[in-house]
């Protein structure tokens, strides 16, 4: 989980799927960053909405409750134009 968040640098795009994987690693982003971070995962976004060194985008349509992620054309489609 470490080195994962550890992969992330200053000024990238970052795309963080869903999963309780990436939310650990999201909590661990190391902090003054300056990113940006796009998801469709609710869990991952309240985790980083108070991040003032990252500029974080929720991508989204339908929250399905079994994944708890928005999934949809619509969802899939906004990943390629959060950048």
């Amino acid at each position: 989980m470490r080195q994962l968040a550890k992969t992330i640098q200053r000024k990238l795009f970052v795309f963080i799927d869903g999963g309780t994987t990436n939310l650990a690693a999201a909590r661990i982003i190391p902090e003054r960053l300056s990113t940006t971070v796009a998801t469709q995962y609710p869990a991952i976004t309240a985790a980083l909405a108070t991040r003032q060194d990252i500029t974080l985008i929720m991508i989204g349509e339908q929250v399905r409750p079994h994944l708890g992620a928005a999934v949809g054309v619509e969802a899939t489609g906004n990943c390629g134009k959060a950048r």
